[in-house]
């Protein structure tokens, strides 16, 4: 996903990707949607945009690195 408006189409808030991830491996924050399962061993998320989390000061790292346990 982008890790920043900069990068394109696609962006999603830091905020509405943890209840993503609330929902897939805690089946929390799911709203209506139900999940067929839970994947607590989920760790990590990919960015095509790398450069542009650079460019605002890695707020896409700094969160998600958070979320995960990993923060600096």
């Amino acid at each position: 996903m982008p890790a920043s408006t900069n990068a394109g189409n696609g962006y999603v808030s830091p905020s509405e990707v943890t209840k993503t991830l609330d929902c897939l491996t805690k089946k929390t924050n799911c709203g209506p949607y139900t999940t067929h399962g839970t994947w607590p061993a989920l760790r990590g998320l990919m960015t095509w945009s790398v450069n542009w989390d650079c460019f605002g000061s890695w707020q896409f790292q700094k969160n998600f690195d958070a979320y995960f346990g990993r923060g600096r």
